[in-house]
């Protein structure tokens, strides 16, 4: 192997001597550069002292390094190689560009470890390959992001004000994901970054549908990554719906097949449309590993903003907890993480108790919730969704679908009715908000 591919000896002896020559710029450094970054060894015994250091407010210099060092200063080369360190120096200005060339080559050789691992347990036939491709996805997300997260109080207070005048102009796509649907979106704002979403409701309520709409919308008309994995329906039932939606033709015209030349120019754009999109659709990845995987996939490799899931109750884990409840809040609590490390928003769909049918009143409520785990406590917004036509033929909501916003955690709850249309499998605008 040439050695001068996966290191380089003059950059991270800049490091140092930039270090030694001003101890402010190690500052520059320290939230990302760690001491095992280095090759050589004696480098990584003087970095490592250096922080050792750093974190006791002490000045780093040759004497208070031989300090820290102590027997250990005869392995980096003494009195002598110090001084070459020293006189090495040019400036400590440019000890940026030279660690994220001492980063590079180490995450280099870190690719090269996990590779030939991962080639050694294939050939060896030990576990399975779905195992060894999570943890190469793993090691690539470590990769792509080198910072920790290490930002001052300022820094996040600028950020966030740079936040609220891009939503002054309108011009914030990054927090703040629509749904498409506008009478929603103005009483949410939007689904955010980091958040666990959940939308529930008892069985034909149109959860499905509602989701497809919304995965659509956001896919096509605001060009996000989505990926939508539907663990209930085929294929076929799926892109249906999505056509019934999108070209405006009857569920019934379209089992039939009997379409008139407009019909199928509709259905045409609408392909066309939808396959030139970020619009990803998953029916046939059941488990909570394997939709992990495929969301640290998509995010490494085409990028990632929303993920749908249709439903919670559906996810396997493979070795089942104590019962079904555990087994749901242990799914949630990783959705949630999921959410925060993709910097993506999830929105999970879930079915109720069957508590709402023994009410007069069929509205669900949080506690519909509190026999599936710990959902209502990791969800930073919980949607169901509602129709009284289905339990009430003659109810003046005729054609009407209620999202009830029970529980926001940056925002307000109540409930927003919307057109429905079951035949066209759409969701119309907001009719009253209360």
């Amino acid at each position: 192997m040439n050695m001068e591919k996966i290191f380089n000896k003059e950059a991270e002896v800049e490091v140092l001597s930039s270090i030694l020559l001003d101890n402010k710029s190690l500052a520059n450094i320290v939230d990302f550069l760690e001491y095992d970054d280095f090759y050589m060894v004696s480098h990584k015994i003087i970095y490592k002292a250096m922080l050792d250091l750093y974190s006791k407010n002490e000045n780093i210099t040759a004497i208070t390094l031989f300090e820290n060092l102590g027997s250990r200063s005869e392995e980096i080369g003494g009195v002598t190689y110090m001084s070459q360190l020293i006189a090495s120096g040019t400036s400590s200005l440019l000890i940026k560009p030279y660690a994220d060339i001492v980063k590079e080559k180490s995450n280099n050789r870190k690719l090269i470890v996990e590779l030939k691992k991962a080639l050694q347990n294939l050939e060896k036939g030990d576990g399975k390959y779905i195992d060894t491709l999570n943890s190469l996805q793993d090691c690539f997300m470590g990769f792509n992001s080198n910072k920790k997260n290490t930002d001052t109080m300022d820094t996040i207070l600028q950020n966030y004000l740079s936040l609220l005048e891009k939503r002054l102009k309108g011009e914030d796509q990054g927090m703040l994901l629509k749904t498409g649907l506008s009478s929603l979106d103005n009483f949410i704002g939007g689904f955010e970054r980091h958040n666990l979403n959940i939308l529930a409701a008892r069985p034909s309520m149109g959860k499905s549908l509602v989701s497809l709409t919304m995965a659509i919308n956001m896919a096509v008309k605001s060009n996000l990554n989505v990926a939508f994995f539907h663990l209930e329906m085929g294929e076929i039932p799926t892109i249906e719906r999505i056509l019934s939606n999108t070209a405006t033709i009857s569920m019934k015209t379209l089992k039939t097949g009997k379409l008139k030349d407009d019909e199928w120019s509709r259905i045409l754009r609408s392909c066309d449309k939808i396959s030139k999109s970020n619009f990803h659709m998953f029916n046939n990845i059941y488990t909570l590993i394997g939709i992990t995987a495929e969301c640290k996939r998509l995010k490494f490799q085409k990028g990632l903003d929303v993920v749908f899931i249709d439903y919670l109750q559906l996810i396997e884990i493979g070795k089942s907890k104590e019962n079904r409840n555990l087994d749901i809040s242990f799914i949630s609590r990783k959705l949630k993480l999921l959410a925060k490390e993709l910097d993506i928003t999830i929105v999970v769909l879930s079915q109720l108790s069957r508590a709402p049918e023994a009410r007069s009143n069929h509205r669900p409520m949080l506690s519909d919730l509190r026999e599936s785990g710990s959902i209502e406590q990791d969800a930073d917004l919980v949607i169901f969704l509602y129709r009284d036509e289905y339990y009430d033929s003659d109810t003046k909501d005729k054609n009407l679908i209620e999202f009830i916003v029970g529980k926001h955690r940056n925002g307000t709850v109540g409930t927003v009715k919307m057109r429905w249309s079951g035949e066209y499998q759409s969701v119309g605008p907001l009719v009253k908000t209360y």
